[in-house]
Parts: C-alpha cells; structure tokens; sequence
C-alpha cells in the first residue's frame, strides 16, 4: 500500500468523496463491508476534536452506469472527484476492464499519490491489475483475503480495515491503533457493565417483588443485668412520643430460684429429727405387718391441733394470752412402695378459724402426697391452701397431740409458723434484685414524677404502674364479657348488644349461641367488638357443625358495624381491638385462634396481619400494644417456658433496600 502524502491542502474543497472503491464483482460483498466500515467509523476524542468530527464520505459504484465499453462521463467525474482510490485486487479485478480503466483514470489524473490497494483474493502475481502494476513494481497492500476461523477473520478485517482509515486521515496508524483499542475496551466495558446493571436491576426487582412490604421484625429482649440472669420479659412499656424508646420490666430469675414458694414455712420444732426419724421407722413396720392391711384412706396418724400467736412463747410478755385463730385435724396417710419396701406418706386436712379480717375460713384439703419423704413437710402444701385463705398468721404455733395406729397415747407435738419470705429478704440482703428496669437504649434516663432514673439506678424503680399512661403505652387488658352457650332466649346481655343480636341469631333448640364482647378504652373514648358464635348440633351424625360466625364494631357507643368479613375459621373470637389512629378508623383486632387482622377503611376490607409468624395463632399469649403517630404496633409473646426469652415482635414497613437483602438473604439460606 501506498503512503498517502497529500500536499495540495488547499484544493481539499475540491474532492466531493474521500474514497472511490474500485472493484469486480465478485468482490462486491468485501467492497459493502469496507464501505461501512470507512463511512462509520468514528475518530477517537484523544485524536483532536476537530478529527473527532470528522466522517469520511465513500462512494460505491453499486451499478454499472453505462452498459459500454468504456468509463461513462459520470462515473469518470466521481474519480477525479475523490481524494483516495481503494482498488479490491483479485484474479477477477485484474481480468477486469472497468477495474484497470478506473485505475488508469484515477491515476493519469493524480498520479501513484492517494492510492491504496487491498489483497481480496489470490496471490499478488495474479491479482493485481496490469494498470495498477504498470505504475507500481511491488504495490504495498492490505491482506484481506479470507481465513478459516470467524474470529480470526474478524480480528484481521477490524485491525487491517483501520490500517486504511489511518492513511485515508492521515494520522499515525500506531497512535490511531492505541486509541482505537482504549475506546474498544472502555466501550466494552461500558457494555458490558450495562448488562450487569441491568441483570441486577432485574434480579432486584424480582427479589424486592418477592418480599412483602410488611413484616414483623424481632425486637432485642434483654435477657441478663449486669451479668445477673432474667427470667422471660412478660412487662414493657412503649414511648408514646418515641415508639424506638422501649422499657422492660425483668425478674431475677436467681432471685426466684431461691425465694419461697408459699409466705409462710412451716418448721417442725420440739422433737427433732431423731423423732421424724422414729415415726418413720414405726410406720414402716407398721405398714409391714401382715395384719395391718387398711383401706388407702385410713390415715396411720391424727393430729388434733390448734393455731395461735403467743408472745410469751417468743420472749414477749408474759401477760399477754395467746391469740386463737382457729382449730382443726391433720391426717398421715402411709402407703408401702414395692419393691422397695419403703413408705410413701400423704396428708389430708380439715380446719376451722378466722382470717384477718375476723372472717370465718373454713379449709378440707383432701389427700395428697407430700413433696418428700417427710411424714410432717407441711410446706409448701397443705400450708399453701391455708395460706391462700388467709387462715394462717404470719407468725405464730400449731400445737396438739399426734396418735398413732401403733400408739394410742397422745404424743404433744408443736410447729412454728415462721414469716419465710421476711427471713428470705433479711438473708438475701441485696444479693440478687427481685425487679429491675431495662430501657433498649443504655443512654435513655426515665422520668417518674418529676423523679429522674438513670441507667443504672432503673432497679431501683419498682413501681411498674406509676408509669404516666400519657408517656406510656403499657400492655393493658380489654374488658371481656363471655356468655353463653344458650338456645332459645337471649340471656342477660349489654343493651345495646342485645339489640344488636336480636334479629340476627336464630334462637331454637337445636342452635347453641355463644358472645363474646369486648371493650376497650382508648384514652378519648371507647371501642367495642362482639363475636357471636353459632353450632348446630345434628341429630343423625350426633356432631356439632360450625354457623358462620358473625363480627362487629363500634366506636365511642355509635352505630354497630355490619357483619365484618374478617376472614377468619369457624368458632374465631375475637379477644381484643386496638384503634391505630385518633379516629378508629385504622383498626387492628386480635383473635384467639389467627391472630391479627387489621383494616384501614373503618372495617370495610380486613387483611391478615401476621406476615407468616406462627407464634401469632394463640392470641391468649400475645401482649399487644399500640403507641405514636403513625402508629408502631409491638406484641410479645408468651411463650410459658422460663428456659426461653418471649420474643417481642415490631411491625415494620421495609424499604426497597430492606426488601432487597430480605430477598437475598432468603435466596441464600436455600
């Protein structure tokens, strides 16, 4: 190929095309494709703005012009019209008149300067055209000839074709070549960036589409203080103005671990344990002997006993005379464990006396075993269900007489009743805290009256109630008035309920009714929900089936609401509902049997409002409670396990990125 070296700048003007492909043919394929390649290629920036600019303009004879001989006035104008001649050498070109008659024209006019010749096919001895080798002895050129291999023939046409666009603008190849390489990276980086954009675009789109907007995120329950274990949080409270702030209210479980059951133990004193150890032995061999086969009822022993405070008994004065509470029996029961040939022993009790407001309390505990080995370990039962009715002192004697199945003789036995729980806090002496206060965030202060708590003084704090209600929300229970079952008659409800209900139950035989209403305050007024179940009870199936069950509304005592469609399976009740705004007219409601619903347009529409969390079904278990603007909605829940934290629950809207690594995570963990 020959350099190009045009000096004639001025009579640029004059060229109406950059390039004129000459060529047969048989090379038209060839030709269409450098044509394309000339007039798009763009010029790299580095390259200068103005050359940046710059298309080059190409003509093509894509058909012949005359049908003669010779070159037609047209086409002979085009030559001399373009600055360059790119000749398509091949067998076929050199054998070609219009090929040679185009490059003698081209030539005569502009001499060997402009001149650029392309190996299309064949070898150079037999591919170049005579008129092209009359002026040239070894015409440089570029290889275009096909290879085997799309790719290698690819790479050569872009490499070998931007050879020519250099000298069609007179740049340096190797500059242009280092150019054209960085735009080619860049662009493909650029491309295929953009696939990776758009593949990810869509993969979030789809990840964020298959998360809900809605979840329940689980909120942090503390679980230790200071290093001292809690049992499971059942209490906490919610800022009103800062729903994020959230107070917890924990008990020791070290401190529940070691505090007495009962308030009161029960402590034998006057025989020691040589004499426990005695009636034991006693009542073995009783037990063993062949005649002494008795009904499991008959008790082995009976102790008629009296109960009374005595100050002169504890060191108080002697004047003063004992103070009765009341009287009754206690009675040992024994029974042999075989093979073991021991004895377990049981009690039973009757008792009458007073309570502390003087009330007669009368007590028949029927027989239960005792929690050990002990014939006499009254605590905690059956002291407990003295204790519950109020008809033990906090301090003071048991005394009577014991006879036994082997020992007719009345043996004179005492216990003292001592105040366990006083002795407790005495020997626990700050040990461990029954109560202690927790607030999510270390750094919040809690004011009470006026009173400050920091941080670390929260245990301090025990007056869980005292929370001002207009700072706090605290779970609080509805009031909830069950009636039912009844048939034909309506029994004796609210008025209003009753009017209600009234048209819409039917009232025979055959239909069990059961209500339930509940009502909740809600600070400015009241909000009120009645669930009315109805079974039917088949006389050929002998099986009770399920009546849709029917669900209302209202709010501060106005109308009721028509039947709400809640969505919800037969013998649902509905145990609770919380308005979510000032209004009611965002309302959530809690069932016993599916949870949560709650509906945005007064009740109109309902939705299902527990996002797939399980532990939801048993509404009994959930403490739900609604503080600020819009409204946070939390619900612990209780799980009855004192080995396990309750879970505390917030309702929570997700962004699209939360939706996103929600997404991802779940893609992950399958």
């Amino acid at each position: 190929m020959q350099p190009t070296n045009d000096a004639e700048t001025s009579a640029a003007a004059a060229f109406d095309c950059d390039v004129f492909i000459s060529y047969n043919h048989a090379d038209q394929s060839l030709a269409e494709r450098l044509s394309r390649r000339i007039r798009r290629y763009r010029p790299p920036r580095a390259l200068g703005a103005d050359l940046a600019k710059r298309r080059l303009v190409v003509f093509r004879d894509t058909e012949r012009l005359t049908t003669k001989g010779e070159l037609s006035d047209a086409l002979r104008e085009r030559i001399n019209a373009a600055r360059n001649l790119l000749v398509l050498c091949s067998p076929g070109a050199a054998a070609s008149k219009y090929v040679n008659q185009e490059i003698d024209g081209f030539l005569t006019r502009r001499g060997r300067d402009g001149t650029h010749v392309v190996l299309a096919g064949g070898e150079p001895s037999n591919a170049f055209p005579p008129a092209l080798k009359a002026r040239f002895n070894e015409p440089l050129y570029v290889d275009l000839r096909p290879v085997s291999g799309w790719w290698r023939w690819r790479r050569r046409f872009r490499d070998e074709s931007l050879r020519l666009i250099a000298a069609l603008l007179e740049v340096d190849y190797a500059k242009l070549f280092r150019e054209d390489e960085r735009r080619t990276r860049r662009q493909r980086f650029l491309a295929v960036a953009s696939v990776l954009v758009l593949a990810a675009s869509l993969a979030s789109a789809w990840l964020v589409q298959s998360v809900p907007v809605e979840t329940w995120e689980r909120a942090q329950v503390p679980t230790t203080w200071k290093g001292t274990p809690l049992l499971p949080i059942q209490d906490f409270a919610v800022n009103r103005a800062n729903p994020d702030i959230v107070l917890f209210r924990g008990f020791g479980a070290e401190y529940a671990a070691h505090r007495p059951v009962n308030p009161i133990g029960i402590l034998g004193e006057g025989r020691g344990e040589a004499w426990r150890t005695e009636f034991q032995r006693s009542a073995l061999q009783h037990l063993q002997r062949a005649d002494a086969a008795m009904p499991a009822w008959q008790p082995i022993a009976t102790m008629h006993f009296t109960v009374a405070q005595d100050l002169a008994a504890v060191g108080g004065s002697g004047e003063s005379d004992p103070v009765q509470w009341g009287e009754g029996d206690l009675y040992v029961h024994a029974f042999m464990r075989n093979p073991q040939q021991t004895a377990a022993y049981a009690l039973s009790l009757r008792y009458a006396g007073r309570n502390d407001s003087g009330a007669t309390v009368r007590v028949n505990v029927p027989i239960a075993a005792t929690p050990t080995d002990d014939p006499f370990d009254l605590d905690p039962w059956p002291a407990g269900e003295l204790i519950r009715a109020g008809a033990l002192p906090t301090w003071g004697f048991l005394r009577g007489s014991l006879v036994t199945a082997w020992d007719t003789k009345p043996q004179p036995l005492e216990f003292r009743l001592v105040d366990a729980i006083e002795q407790f806090q005495e020997a626990n002496d700050g040990m461990w805290h029954e109560a202690v206060v927790l607030a999510a965030d270390p750094d919040f202060e809690l004011t009470v009256n006026g009173e400050r708590f920091a941080p670390d003084d929260y245990f301090d704090f025990r007056d869980w109630d005292a929370l001002p209600g207009a700072e706090w929300a605290l779970p609080r229970a509805p009031e909830v008035n069950r009636i039912g079952p009844f048939r034909s008659t309506l029994p004796n409800l609210d008025h209003d309920v009753a009017t209600l209900l009234a048209g819409r139950l039917e009232l025979e035989a055959e239909l069990d009714h059961s209500i339930t209403h509940v009502v909740r305050e809600t600070g400015p007024g009241t909000i009120e929900a009645v669930t009315a179940t109805t079974q039917f009870y088949d006389e050929m199936t002998k099986l009770s089936k399920s009546r849709p069950t029917q669900y209302f509304i209202r709010r501060n005592g106005g109308q009721w609401s028509s039947p709400l469609t809640l969505g919800l399976q037969p013998e649902t009740t509905v145990i609770d509902v919380l308005p979510l705004d000032p209004a009611a007219q965002h309302v959530l409601v809690l069932t016993d049997r599916e949870g949560l619903r709650s509906s945005d347009d007064a009740g109109a529409t309902w939705r299902e409002l527990n996002h797939g969390e399980a532990a939801f079904r048993n509404g009994g278990r959930m403490s739900v409670v609604v503080a600020g603007t819009p409204a946070s909605i939390y619900v612990l829940v209780n799980q009855d396990d004192v080995q396990q934290p309750n879970p505390l629950y917030r309702h929570k809207h997700r962004t699209w990125f939360e939706r996103l690594r929600a997404g991802l995570a779940e893609q992950l963990q399958k």
